[in-house]
């Protein structure tokens, strides 16, 4: 908040913040009233976790590293260095990752709908969404936009199960089995593999291949990747609130 507070010139200090409480379990079924509160009145409130935190050491599900690194945000609007940088690493139709990509848009119905109602509100930084030719061929080419890549992050759900994590790491190109990224289309024998790892296998075979930026506009995404890889190593569910 602080941050975005400084991208508009707005002195934190004075900015106020509607806070909504859910509860435990992320249902909206049963909320406190929503209140105004300031950065001070959130420091504040958060100051007693910090006796918790030595918790946060050694944990495997802390992916970020840091006390309570289990949790992550990406601040609105959605920068668009970070859609950009999500399109670049999307797989072509002549890759294994690219392919199945074609194919969850048919099969999951991936039209990017609620994205794009998303990007309306102004909520993303772009008006448009990245487009992305994934094929070519004579007198016709196979076009995905980045509203379709995001409806299968943030438009399905309040939980991405592990194994859609790790159908979105393959589709960018992001996580390695024994060092190999899996992209040709004989690749689906690996990919098959890779889903009935263990989980000390998943930890000692698979890695995730991201080197994380310096521009907090990308990193931001990256990291929601690498919570994701995260979700899949641990064999549990990413809670996920757009």
């Amino acid at each position: 908040m602080e941050q975005m507070a400084k991208q508009k010139g707005i002195d934190p200090a004075i900015m106020r913040i509607e806070v909504r409480t859910l509860q435990p379990e992320g249902s909206t079924s049963a909320v406190s009233k929503t209140r105004e509160v300031t950065i001070a009145d959130l420091r504040a409130e958060a100051a007693p976790l910090a006796a918790l935190s030595r918790h946060c050491k050694g944990c495997s599900a802390n992916f970020l590293k840091q006390p309570f690194g289990c949790f992550g945000a990406i601040g609105y609007p959605l920068p668009a260095a970070a859609e950009e940088w999500l399109m670049e690493r999307l797989q072509l139709a002549n890759e294994f990752g690219g392919w199945s990509f074609l194919q969850a848009i048919t099969d999951l119905h991936y039209t990017g709908e609620l994205p794009q109602k998303i990007r309306q509100s102004g909520a993303y930084e772009r008006k448009e969404p990245v487009t992305k030719t994934m094929s070519r061929g004579l007198f016709s080419k196979k076009t995905v936009d980045s509203n379709q890549l995001l409806h299968a992050i943030v438009a399905v759900g309040g939980s991405l199960q592990p194994s859609h994590c790790m159908m979105v790491l393959i589709w960018l190109g992001v996580v390695a089995f024994d060092g190999r990224v899996p992209k040709a289309h004989s690749d689906v024998e690996l990919v098959s593999r890779l889903h009935k790892l263990g989980a000390e296998e998943r930890r000692t075979r698979t890695s995730i291949q991201i080197e994380l930026s310096p521009q907090w506009q990308i990193a931001g995404v990256q990291n929601l990747l690498r919570g994701m890889y995260t979700a899949w190593v641990e064999g549990v569910p990413l809670m996920v609130d757009a």
